[in-house]
């Protein structure tokens, strides 16, 4: 009686497996390298509406970045001065930083993003910050 040539039905398998593996491991490396945008859920501050009527926009968060020209401090509260850049044009924006027990480090001619909550008279009053 003659045998049957048998076939190694495990390379398909192993070459499969392999690809898949490698896969899985550039996916993940390419999820981890992504950073998260800071305040993503908050809307972008209108700068726009802001400068016709701030006080329109009283009550409201909005997600606030620029850099830090100057910096204040009063007895009450901490004010900085920012630099916003939008659609190609550079606009000034003051807002306040409420004095908390812990004064944050926040550097000039840094860039920060901002979360803001849009105070009485229109002033952006700083709820958390973040230098991403």
């Amino acid at each position: 009686m003659a045998r049957r040539a048998s076939q190694n039905s495990s390379s398909p398998i192993l070459i499969i497996g392999c690809i898949s593996l490698i896969l899985i491991i550039a996916i993940a490396i390419t999820l981890m390298g992504k950073q998260k945008e800071p305040f993503e859920n908050l809307a972008s501050f209108p700068m726009q509406q802001a400068m016709k009527n701030a006080n329109s926009l009283r009550g409201n968060s909005y997600k606030v970045r620029g850099k830090v020209e100057e910096r204040w401090v009063k007895n009450t509260y901490e004010g900085l001065h920012l630099s916003i850049e939008e659609q190609g044009q550079t606009y000034p924006l003051f807002i306040k930083l409420a004095m908390g027990g812990d004064r944050p480090n926040i550097e000039r001619e840094q860039t920060y993003t901002f979360s803001v909550r849009v105070e009485e008279g229109g002033i952006p009053v700083v709820t958390a910050f973040s230098n991403q």
